[in-house]
């Protein structure tokens, strides 16, 4: 139960959410990669729980110091110049965390309302921000493809409240309540003093800097549940469950599975002001 997802048990008190599993070459890397994920996606649900006013750049290149490498410098600019050639906006923020060094970027997708118009909200962190940068990007244009996709079924009505499953979710990304909840935050972000940085975040510091912010993380060893040939090659997966921290909810239903303190916390912590005080205000996330 802590680490299967959906919940198949009925009436289940712990919602695990699908956040936090990972696989690497090494036991290390998938471990790095699932700490990262659930502090990501913990800045991200509080973020957008308290609408906080995060720091933003409309232009990558000016979001980071330095000159990113060429692979990940032309993938950025591809995808920044195909959204402007579709008159679509892109706009990129911050979210600060407790780990220091760490680029937590969300990148928004903005296209001008009108019917079916599409806005999408991609998520990534990393200790190197072009990389950063551009994971949220491609997330961005990656939950696009997903609602364009819906769309080729016909029209989408009848969309479930409240929210269940990640399809249901994608199908709400659709309507009109949705893109107003996302324009909404996105309009509320206020001009970076500073592009982002690079700097070496160790593993060894994201584990003391969660747990110094009140984090308890779990791992969970989901390598058995590998195929026997992909575990002979080296591959290791895990899952860190986000104790102390607050999960990605997909399962609107579960009304305590928000972090109340986290979420009560979250301008002090981040420095950016909310412009909500109830997070039960605030409208279904938009990360299907």
């Amino acid at each position: 139960p802590l680490v299967d997802w959906p919940a198949t048990a009925p009436g289940s008190l712990f919602d695990p959410g699908p956040s936090g599993a990972a696989s690497g070459g090494s036991a290390g890397m998938a471990l790095r990669s699932a700490l990262v994920e659930i502090v990501e996606r913990d800045a991200f649900t509080t973020a957008w729980g308290r609408r906080l006013r995060l720091p933003c750049w409309t232009d990558p290149f000016a979001a980071a110091a330095g000159t990113p490498d060429r692979p990940t410098g032309e993938a950025l600019r591809a995808l920044w110049r195909r959204a402007a050639d579709a008159g679509v906006r892109t706009v990129f923020a911050r979210i600060p965390t407790a780990v220091d060094g760490l680029c937590c970027v969300v990148a928004c997708l903005l296209e001008p309302e009108r019917p079916g118009a599409l806005v999408t909200v991609g998520m990534k962190a990393s200790d190197r921000p072009h990389d950063a940068l551009l994971g949220a990007l491609q997330e961005a244009w990656q939950v696009r493809a997903a609602l364009e996709a819906t769309l080729l079924d016909g029209p989408v009505a009848d969309v479930p409240d409240p929210l269940v499953t990640e399809h249901e979710r994608i199908r709400y990304m659709l309507t009109a309540r949705a893109r107003r909840a996302v324009r909404d935050w996105a309009g509320g972000f206020v001009p970076a003093p500073a592009p982002m940085t690079a700097a070496e975040v160790t593993t060894d510091g994201i584990v003391t800097a969660l747990l110094a912010d009140g984090a308890d993380p779990h791992v969970v060893d989901l390598t058995p549940r590998l195929p026997a040939t992909v575990a002979a090659m080296g591959w290791r997966a895990v899952k860190v469950v986000p104790a102390g921290y607050q999960h990605l909810r997909m399962d609107e239903t579960h009304e305590w599975s928000w972090n109340r303190s986290r979420l009560a916390s979250a301008p002090e912590r981040t420095g950016c002001p909310a412009r909500l005080t109830d997070h039960r205000a605030a409208a279904p996330h938009p990360l299907p």
